[in-house]
């Protein structure tokens, strides 16, 4: 942490901050993503250290790692894994080399606000009070203002909501989230979405998924080519176990989101090439999707 500095998207961050004509707001888009709650967590250390020192900066992104990993801890733990298991398979996480853009890149902040909120929202929403509706809007819109990964975690406690308690109250659970970020897209996001793919990109989204997927379960596995065939066995026990046990609810809809995720990113993203979706930064969040 010491030798690290400013990089790439932080000066697009930093360059919002400086007073000046025609800068961007706190509710411009960055690359299609909403980051209006990572941009006032750079504000504020902007006006504490300026650009002096990385290290506070890199406080808060590691700071909110650990609070992923405890809830990643709780998640597994609610599905019934063994207390020893979950807690070795959080303590890997904590120190995951093949994700480590997310561990020394302050900028990425706002991918690991978004999942922190996201898996709490998961887990309110397996309890079925008001406090815990209310709760779950909170943190649902919390996840929407870090980064486009947002509507990805509330459509997985929305997919949480559904196998557990049916579908009205996911169709509730996923409310309030989606109007608020409707109404953010139309006031500052929509003129800025990307053009449409042309036909032959879009044949290439199942391979950008396949590669991401095996990819990411090679990264998290530390096997390259049988980590990918774990996948397999894994999916089948948990389609088979979630006939049997709600709570493993959170299980199937995280597994779900992963696809979901790659598909997104895809869209997104295939123009860059397959390629693009092994990087590490997509392996951090599929360990989280995944290792439950």
């Amino acid at each position: 942490m010491r030798g690290q500095y400013f990089t790439g998207d932080d000066w697009e961050f930093i360059h919002r901050l400086i007073p000046g004509v025609d800068r961007p707001g706190m509710f411009a888009p960055h690359n299609e993503h909403w980051l209006t709650l990572p941009l006032a967590v750079y504000k504020i250390l902007f006006a504490v250290v300026g650009v002096r020192t990385y290290i506070p900066y890199m406080g808060v992104l590691l700071a909110v790692h650990v609070l992923v990993a405890h809830l990643l801890w709780r998640i597994m733990v609610r599905a019934g894994a063994d207390l020893r298991v979950a807690t070795a398979l959080a303590g890997v996480f904590l120190v995951l080399g093949s994700g480590a853009d997310n561990l020394t890149w302050a900028f990425q902040v706002g991918f690991v606000g978004s999942l922190a909120a996201g898996l709490g929202m998961v887990l309110a929403v397996l309890g079925n009070t008001r406090r815990r509706l209310a709760g779950a809007w909170l943190l649902g819109v919390i996840s929407l203002m870090c980064s486009g990964l947002g509507p990805i975690m509330v459509a997985t406690a929305g997919m949480t909501t559904l196998l557990r308690f049916g579908w009205r109250r996911a169709f509730l659970i996923v409310a309030a989230p989606a109007v608020v970020y409707a109404a953010w897209l139309l006031a500052f996001g929509i003129h800025n979405a990307s053009p449409p793919l042309p036909r032959g990109q879009l044949g290439l989204i199942p391979d950008y998924v396949f590669t991401g997927v095996t990819s990411a379960a090679a990264g998290i596995s530390g096997l390259r080519f049988v980590g990918a065939l774990l996948l397999l066995p894994l999916t089948w026990w948990v389609i088979v176990r979630a006939r049997h046990r709600a709570d493993e609810a959170a299980v199937v809809a995280l597994a779900a989101g992963t696809l979901l995720f790659f598909v997104v990113v895809g869209v997104g993203r295939i123009g860059l090439g397959v390629v693009e979706s092994k990087e590490n930064r997509y392996v951090y969040i599929s360990a989280i999707l995944l290792l439950p």
